[in-house]
Order: structure tokens, then sequence, then C-alpha cells
């Protein structure tokens, strides 16, 4: 069971990689990342030692849903962008703040939009990797228009960059799937 759960998330890993690899920017929600990364990481510790015990699976499954329902709370309005930097992120809200003629001040990392709140922007080290944090941001058709002209916006954005997190995710699904067959052995 243990080696076949490597094996998938070793493919998925890859999958994931080489899609990234194409350079194409895409945005997703980071609740979607944690739906993710925490049933994942928590998956063999879980199988191991509580799935043995009476009652283990239904004891894992309420704690993987808990887990989820934390990471939606702390999560919510945050969304990662793929292949694109912190700087080319912040041009393009400019523009968008520009357009729907919103008043704005940069600082730092973050536009502080006038009346409004604070748009937060951090970059994952050097892997072209950005998350926009619309948590701040007091008016819910602001968060959703901002979210939905970024969307938009990412298509005009030519410039390309390494595809560094997709080289990442490609070595570790092969390190998964190398782990995997070790196990079928």
């Amino acid at each position: 069971m243990k080696d076949l759960f490597l094996l998938s998330i070793g493919v998925l890993m890859i999958i994931l990689g080489l899609i990234s690899c194409s350079r194409k920017k895409f945005f997703m929600s980071s609740f979607i990342i944690q739906l993710f990364i925490i049933p994942l990481s928590l998956w063999p510790f879980l199988t191991r030692d509580i799935a043995n015990e009476p009652g283990g699976i239904i004891a894992s499954i309420f704690f993987i849903f808990f887990l989820i329902l934390f990471g939606w709370i702390f999560t919510g309005n945050k969304y990662s962008i793929e292949n694109i930097d912190k700087q080319g992120l912040i041009s393009l809200l400019e523009r968008i703040f520009i357009d729907k003629e919103l008043a704005y001040t940069l600082n730092g990392g973050n536009i502080e939009v006038k009346d409004y709140g604070t748009v937060k922007i951090k970059q994952f080290f050097k892997i072209n990797t950005v998350e926009l944090d619309l948590r701040q941001l007091e008016d819910e058709e602001l968060r959703k228009m901002i979210r939905d002209e970024v969307k938009i916006g990412l298509k005009s954005i030519s410039k390309r960059y390494f595809p560094t997190s997709g080289i990442f995710s490609i070595l570790f699904g092969i390190m998964f799937i190398i782990a995997s067959v070790g196990f079928l052995s």
C-alpha cells in the first residue's frame, strides 16, 4: 500500500513538474495546494501508526479533515502564481489599479489600496512562484475583481522564466518513484 502511494505521488509530481516546465503561467488557490500537501505529507505516518489501531482509519480521516479545514481558514483568498516573479506581478497589479482608477501606494512588497486595505505579495526563494494575499482587503468585490483581472493579465505577460519549481517537482517525483521501487523489491 505504501509503495503504491509513493509511486502515485511520484507520477503526480512529475506530471505537475512537466506542466510547470511548459513555462505557462498559472494561477491557483493556495487552499488547493494545502488540500494536496496536507494529506500527502501525513499519509505515511497515519498509515503506519494510527491505521493499525482500532478505529485508526476513522481517526485519521477526521485528523486530515480538521487539518484541511484549518488550512482553508488560513489560506482563503491567498493564491499562488507559477512562472512569474514578484516584480512582474507588481507591474501587473499596478496596471490593473490604474485601469480601474484605484488609488494605491507601493510599500516594499505590498500594495496599499486606498480605503480598501493591503495586497501582500511574497516570492518563494528563487523558484518563480509568487503568492498573492488578498485577505487584508475589506471589499469582497474588489478581491474578486483583482483575482479575475490577474488571471486575464497573466496571458499578456510575455516574459518567460526558467521553471525552477518544475525541475524540483520532477526531481522529487523521480525520488518518490525510486523509493517506491525500493519498497516493491
